[in-house]
C-alpha cells in the first residue's frame, strides 16, 4: 500500500519510556510524576518536565517565597510596634514623674502588692493614718 513502511519494532507511547520492543516480553515504564516524554523514549533521561509540572514547581516556589517574605514583614512590623510601644510607655512614665514632681507635698507611689505584704503596725504609721 502507498505510504506504508516496514515496521520491525514497537516504540513506547508518549509519557512512557523503554527499549524498543522486538518481541512480546518488552515493557514500557511510565515517566515520573509531572514529567512527559516523546514517542519512542528509550530511558528515563528522555522524560522532561511537563507544562503542568512546570506550573506546579512555579506555584510551590512562589508559595515558599511569599511565606518567607510574609514572615520577614511580620518580624519588621513586630519590632516597629515594640519600639512605638516603648516610646509611648516612656512618655507616659515621664509624664507621671513630672506630675509627681509638680505636687507641693511629698508622695510615694507603691505597688498594691507591697502594701498588702506590710505588717499592720507599719500600716498604722503611714501618712494617711497620721493625717486624721
Amino acid at each position: 500500500a502507498e505510504g506504508r513502511k516496514d515496521v520491525r519494532e514497537c516504540l513506547c507511547a508518549e509519557g512512557h519510556y523503554g527499549p524498543a520492543a522486538v518481541d512480546l516480553n518488552s515493557v514500557c515504564e511510565i515517566c515520573p510524576w509531572l514529567q512527559v516524554s516523546d514517542l519512542g523514549a528509550k530511558s528515563s533521561g528522555d522524560c522532561k518536565l511537563s507544562p503542568g509540572g512546570m506550573a506546579f514547581v512555579v506555584v510551590v516556589l512562589a508559595l515558599i517565597l511569599f511565606s518567607v517574605a510574609g514572615f520577614i514583614l511580620y518580624c519588621v512590623l513586630q519590632k516597629r510596634y515594640q519600639r512605638r510601644s516603648e516610646v509611648l510607655l516612656e512618655k507616659r512614665l515621664m509624664d507621671g514623674l513630672r506630675c509627681v514632681r509638680d505636687l507641693d507635698f511629698p508622695m510615694v507611689l507603691v505597688h498594691s502588692g507591697v502594701i498588702m505584704e506590710m505588717p499592720i503596725d507599719e500600716l498604722r504609721h503611714l501618712h494617711e493614718a497620721l493625717r486624721n
